[in-house]
Formats: structure tokens, C-alpha cells, sequence
């Protein structure tokens, strides 16, 4: 059984999901969700994109995972932040650093900070595939919001097993993620 609750309240948007096994073996779970952001600009170039991410997921030309890669000294290195530019991303990142209450924060800024987009994942999302577009068929979708899908598996993981979690049965998953903006006040 899954269940979503969706939340709307001053802090932003939150999403839970709850997934149950109802069956008498174990259940294989992996959950992801696919938003788009954007902070009003034409297109994502200028915004400002921080991703605390450590790693970067390779896949081969059919996005299949073959291994990681760090991401210091790559053009995929947002740790610092920093305008996205004519990086074209399509990959899962890894070894997400968290803050204090155990939740990892992507940001995308608009150019000078009027407005600020955060989406959070708690630490049942270890994996957040980051998508600027580039491949959309459509050219006029291209580059205008930043896919941001928060994993609880990396890619083909039902297929490979990695970061699947066998629920018991009778046993529960739950992971939370959600949105949050912010505008600066005119003056």
C-alpha cells in the first residue's frame, strides 16, 4: 500500500510518502518523485543552482549507471553556488551533505537573490537526479525549469538491487521531501 499526503502550509510544500507491506513476503521499494523549479527567469542559465552533492552518477548512452565520479574539479561541482550556465545535466547526484536536521537542500536562486527556490530531502532520499532539459523533444521546453527528483534508489536500482529496500512484511518506509521559496520584500 502507498500512501502520499501532500502538505501546504507557510513553509512550503510537503510531501510523505508511506509505503506498507501488506503481503506475507518481502517487498522491494524504491520511490521518486519528478518537480520541475524555476525562479522566473526565461530560462535556468543565469539562476543559481546549489546542489550539495559529492558525487555524480555516470551512465552509458542508454542512462544506465556503469559507476560515480566526484564531483570537485568537474563542471557538475555546485557545491559552491553558482549560475548553471550552459551545463547540461541529466544525472543522479550521491554523498549528499546534510544540515543539522538530517535534511540535504538543493537551491536555485534567481540572479541576485530576489527569489529562491529549496527543495529538501530527509535522509530517506540519499539520491537527487538533477535535469536541465536539454534532451526534452519539445525545443521551446528546453532549459525552462530545472528537473529536481528526489530518490530513495539510484537509477536501474530495481534492476541492480543497490539502495532497494526490502520491506519486511507487515513493516512500513517512509520518506519526506518538500519545496520551499522565497522572495526578497521590495524596499
Amino acid at each position: 500500500e502507498v500512501a502520499n499526503r501532500w502538505s501546504l502550509d507557510a513553509d512550503g510544500l510537503t510531501a510523505m510518502t508511506t509505503v506498507t507491506n501488506l503481503s506475507d513476503t518481502a517487498a522491494p521499494v524504491a520511490a521518486g518523485f519528478h518537480p520541475y523549479l524555476t525562479v522566473g527567469t526565461p530560462t535556468i542559465d543565469d539562476a543559481v543552482l546549489t546542489l550539495p552533492a559529492g558525487a555524480r552518477i555516470l551512465t552509458d548512452d542508454q542512462q544506465i549507471p556503469n559507476g560515480s565520479e566526484p564531483v570537485e574539479g568537474t563542471a557538475y561541482d555546485f557545491r559552491t553556488p553558482r549560475p548553471i550556465g550552459d551545463v547540461q545535466i541529466d544525472h543522479a547526484f550521491a554523498d549528499l551533505r546534510r544540515d543539522a536536521d538530517g535534511r540535504a537542500r538543493l537551491r536555485l536562486a534567481a540572479p541576485g537573490g530576489e527569489r529562491t527556490v529549496t527543495l529538501w530531502v530527509d535522509e530517506a532520499y540519499p539520491y537527487l537526479e538533477v535535469f536541465t532539459g536539454d534532451a526534452l523533444p519539445d525545443v521551446s521546453r528546453r532549459r525552462r525549469g530545472l528537473g529536481v527528483e528526489p530518490m530513495s534508489a539510484p537509477p536501474n536500482a530495481l534492476a541492480t538491487g543497490e539502495g532497494v529496500v526490502a520491506l519486511l512484511p507487515g513493516d512500513q518506509w517512509q520518506g519526506r521531501w518538500g519545496i520551499e521559496t522565497s522572495s526578497a520584500e521590495a524596499g
